[in-house]
């Protein structure tokens, strides 16, 4: 009767603990989400001067990092390999490949649309864009990206994000540069036919 009584106790227990562990996993993927309302309405524009919201994303899987106009290209690179073995430059595919500078105060779209030409980048499903100090705060904090550039210096993890078409954050890629197999073969789990 004893151990009947603890193995109901540790069952329960269990119960609530796995679905706590749920909850948490579903409300740390809206808070990592373009559905996340402080995200969903970040504003930017990209390298053509188009403006647009990160929720108006939703729908498409996405690919993001973030850059700036006199960094390296050593993770655009990396990430080129990925984009132009998936022909992304010649097909809409449901995949948009995102840039985000973190220089808020100094890249301009010209200045992002020449990075662009300059690396073989320049594409409608790559987009280069900027967004205000705040909005990058925002973002930089929320995916746990860096901290805004203050005082004249700039900086940012080299990280790149994949989001699913449901908006939700699905991996995080560390590295430098991110290897452009493992970002080819995800995006090509995407592209699979769904059964």
């Amino acid at each position: 009767m004893k151990t009947l009584l603890v193995i109901i106790v540790l069952t329960v227990v269990g119960g609530l603990l796995l679905t706590s562990v749920a909850d948490e996993k579903e409300s740390a993927s809206k808070a990592l989400g373009f559905n996340n309302p402080a995200l969903s309405q970040i504003k930017l524009t990209d390298h053509d001067q188009q403006l647009f919201k990160l929720g108006d994303l939703i729908g498409k899987t996405v690919v993001l990092n973030f850059m700036f106009n006199g960094c390296s290209p050593v993770q655009t690179v990396a990430l080129r390999r990925a984009y132009l073995d998936h022909q992304l430059e010649k097909k809409d595919k449901g995949i948009v490949f995102l840039s985000i500078s973190v220089a808020t105060e100094t890249d301009t779209p010209q200045q992002l649309k020449e990075f662009a030409q300059r690396y073989g980048i320049y594409s409608k499903n790559w987009r280069l864009a900027i967004t205000d100090k705040t909005s990058l705060g925002t973002l930089l904090e929320t995916l746990n990206a860096g901290i805004p550039p203050s005082e004249g210096r700039i900086g940012h993890l080299n990280t790149v994000f994949l989001f699913n078409k449901k908006g939700i954050l699905s991996k995080r890629y560390k590295g430098y540069p991110v290897s452009p197999s493992l970002i080819f073969d995800d995006l090509y789990s995407v592209l699979a036919p769904q059964n």
